[in-house]
């Protein structure tokens, strides 16, 4: 009775130290073959006890790879529970448009879509850029555009020169130098955008036209300009 009693114990706490359901077979393994070492303590002598052992023994020997699979499929389970629990899980994405406030990565996915569909349209077309940028005795960058080259066309933009450096002819000298390097590189128009309150009379009198004025609702117009640099 002593050693039924000390059976049932051991596997019960087999089975409450894994506390899975799925886990019945490695609770009563690791039981039984707890029983049949205090068996084979209790009465060395014993055969039956020492067979018993020795079939428990085999028996964990044998579960090992199938509770081995059990745990690594669990963990993969609990590890995708919790990926999609930090994305918010799918009942949280129904189809259907959403509204998408972060969207940096977003929008340099579908430029880069973009870019390889019209490259593919027009075979040999290439898209390449590059920024210019003016560098002061202090270290810091002053003045910076960037350009972008497609098919002959430089897109320039965005360009800033910081405010305490736009009295020296530092903005006039950084267009003048990005469109040197863009004609270098075979570009022969340059085209920007701005707003009315911004460069508009300064890309006037570096010899830029408007293509397109679009009065703004609420005031004000943005401005599409273009230059031959041929």
């Amino acid at each position: 009775m002593l050693w039924m009693l000390a059976c049932t114990a051991i596997v019960v706490a087999g089975l409450r130290a894994r506390q899975v359901r799925g886990d019945l077979v490695l609770g009563i393994g690791l039981g039984g073959a707890g029983f049949a070492v205090l068996m084979a303590v209790l009465d060395p002598g014993a055969r039956p006890t020492a067979e018993s052992m020795q079939g428990w023994l085999l028996l964990l020997v044998l579960l090992v790879p199938v509770l081995g699979y059990r745990a690594v499929l669990r963990w993969a389970r609990q590890r995708s529970a919790a990926l999609e629990g930090a994305s918010g899980g799918r009942e949280d994405h129904p189809a259907g448009f959403v509204l998408i406030e972060n969207d940096a990565a977003l929008t340099a996915e579908v430029q880069a879509k973009l870019r390889a569909a019209g490259h593919a349209a027009v075979p040999g077309s290439t898209t390449t850029g590059f920024s210019i940028g003016f560098r002061g005795d202090d270290g810091a960058i002053h003045a910076s555009g960037r350009v972008t080259l497609t098919q002959g066309l430089a897109d320039f933009g965005p360009v800033w020169v910081e405010p305490e450096a736009r009295a020296n002819g530092l903005g006039r000298r950084l267009m003048a130098e990005m469109e040197r390097e863009a004609g270098v590189r075979g570009a022969r128009r340059a085209v920007l955008q701005t707003f009315s309150w911004q460069a508009e009379g300064f890309y006037a009198a570096l010899g830029y036209s408007v293509l397109a004025r679009v009065e703004m609702p609420e005031g004000g117009a943005r401005l599409y300009m273009s230059k031959d640099l041929s």
